[in-house]
């Protein structure tokens, strides 16, 4: 089963609110909130995840490629 994520917003929101990360590299429990929903995603089946996120999301590209290589999954990201 293939998933996707979208985690391309700006995270104004919580900028507003003093945080300095995008909202996907939020620590949650000791994980960035993305990694929790790959591995939620990983849990449940899945074959491929798709992650969508925007040319200013550097922090989200760099974290999803180094841990790109140590998941079981195909980890497809798409930068729009």
């Amino acid at each position: 089963m293939e998933f996707a994520i979208i985690a391309a917003g700006e995270g104004s929101r919580l900028k507003e609110e003093g945080f300095s990360l995008p909202k996907p590299m939020v620590m949650l429990d000791g994980l960035p909130i993305i990694h929790r929903l790959i591995n939620i995603f990983i849990e449940n089946n899945a074959t491929c995840i798709h992650v969508i996120i925007n040319d200013f999301s550097a922090k989200v590209n760099a974290y999803l490629q180094q841990i790109k290589h140590t998941i079981p999954v195909k980890l497809n990201i798409i930068i729009k």
